[in-house]
């Protein structure tokens, strides 16, 4: 009888899971969002390089003004180059901006000066970056930034664009890209998991709320992508492993656009449902158990101990508070 009782149960699980992934492929085809919302304009945070760019360039192809939000760095030089080139019927408005500073004025003000004159009906909020490193040898400077650009700059984004809309009384979507780093915690590099997951469940708790102000939000996990993130996995092994396994930023934004305003919680590839299947068997209680005892006897941790110390020349925490340097790989605000 228990046997029954469990099989049935892990019938269920799966299922349950796997039969809306075969759903949404099969019969969700890609939408034009200009036609499904009348949108003018969109907004994309990191929309100079990686998923951001081919969002920018998706959107403009359907015939969407777009506010590109990036770091002024090279890949924003070559966007402003190359999207007005290749679309040159579109309107194209560059913010730059670090959404890592810890005012948020820092970034506010300039995107709300670049759009009081437009109604920005669709916001895409891609930007992010990964932060290895041990958390108590990392710069508190740097763990704030990397929670900044990561959470704090797309709740106050959200919350400033969707107001507008609720004012105007415009239809529109809100877009995030998660991780599915953000399904179990990421031991040496901790404010990854930690930021991804609350993304997700930030934007599955306010489509139930904005749903009513024809507000559609939309959460994506993807696999492994080829972009600029892995410029900050430094020596992490595994990382490195990801990206010579990681796909096209294009096979993610066709993903968001044929299930925004069907579903809300998009999972896509490999990696991603593979991490969720694994969470079906092994439970997120053994797996965090499992983590706590082995992680410490794995050869990137004690790589990046080592490095992080020599960076340091061998001070205690105390010394990184102090000095309050970065003491982490570099990280690169886009995805």
């Amino acid at each position: 009888m228990l046997t029954t009782v469990f099989a049935v149960i892990g019938f269920l699980s799966i299922a349950l899971y796997v039969g809306p992934l075969l759903f949404q492929t099969i019969f969700f085809n890609v939408q034009n969002l200009k036609k499904k919302y009348n949108a003018q304009w969109a907004l994309v945070t990191g929309g100079s390089s990686g998923i951001g760019l081919a969002m920018s360039e998706t959107l403009a192809s359907q015939g969407i003004n777009v506010v590109v939000a990036a770091l002024n760095d090279k890949a924003m030089e070559s966007a402003k180059v190359s999207l007005p080139r290749k679309f040159p019927g579109i309107q194209f408005r560059f913010v730059s901006v670090n959404l890592g500073a810890h005012d948020p004025t820092v970034y506010m003000t300039p995107l709300i000066e670049a759009t009081n004159d437009i109604s920005v009906q669709l916001v895409f909020n891609n930007a992010g970056y990964i932060l290895v490193g041990l958390f108590h040898l990392t710069s508190l400077e740097a763990i704030m930034s990397c929670l900044n650009c990561n959470n704090i700059a797309a709740v106050q984004i959200t919350h400033h664009f969707t107001g507008r809309l609720v004012a105007e009384s415009q239809k529109g979507a809100v877009f995030f890209t998660s991780s599915p780093g953000g399904f179990m915690a990421s031991p040496m590099a901790p404010l990854y998991s930690t930021t991804k997951s609350f993304l997700t469940n930030f934007a599955v708790s306010i489509a139930a709320e904005l749903t009513p102000n024809n507000i559609d939000v939309c959460v994506i996990h993807p696999s492994p992508t080829n972009t600029a993130f892995y410029n900050g996995a430094g020596n992490m092994s595994t990382l490195t492993t990801f990206q010579k396994l990681s796909g096209s930023p294009q096979a993610i934004v066709d993903a968001a656009l044929r299930c925004i305003g069907r579903t809300v919680n998009v999972e896509h590839g490999w990696y991603t449902v593979g991490n969720r299947l694994l969470l079906k068997i092994l439970d997120y209680t053994v797996m965090s158990d499992l983590m706590w005892v082995f992680v410490r006897g794995q050869g990137d941790y004690e790589k990046i101990r080592v490095g992080q110390l020599e960076k340091l020349g061998g001070k205690t925490v105390g010394s990184v508070t102090a000095r309050g340097g970065v003491v982490a790989s570099k990280a690169v605000k886009g995805q």
